[in-house]
């Protein structure tokens, strides 16, 4: 397996945490909606992965740059509202506990995400291969 894909999962499952706890806690304690549940579960885990995903997974080391937050930024509010319509369609169509389809929208999302930063935000930085 590709280095930095294996570190995109390894950040993935860690934001992916935060951002189902955020999400859980959120819904089922705070009472808020489930699409401010996501969106906070999701931004939360967005802004921790950018961070890690830079240095750590792609192996960016310079300054950060707002070039690389706004398309780092732009990848991820694509695969938001994609994420998002899909929740709110499964929800509609299909009975199925809320849980459940945050963790389905959440495994699509992480597809979108990889590919975005592999070949769109990151392309000018070499992978960390070991």
């Amino acid at each position: 397996m590709n280095s930095s894909l294996f570190r995109f999962i390894v950040v993935g499952v860690f934001t992916t945490m935060i951002n189902f706890l955020t999400f859980y806690c959120c819904y089922y304690h705070a009472g808020l909606s489930t699409n401010i549940s996501y969106s906070l579960g999701y931004f939360i885990g967005v802004s921790m992965g950018l961070i890690l995903n830079k240095y750590w997974t792609f192996g960016d080391k310079n300054k950060l740059k707002f070039t690389t937050v706004l398309n780092y930024s732009l990848v991820y509010v694509v695969s938001y509202l994609m994420g998002l319509s899909l929740f709110n369609y499964v929800e509609e169509k299909i009975i199925i506990k809320e849980s459940i389809i945050e963790i389905f929208t959440i495994a699509f999302t992480a597809i979108v995400n990889y590919l975005g930063l592999k070949y769109f935000v990151f392309i000018n930085y070499k992978t960390i291969r070991r």
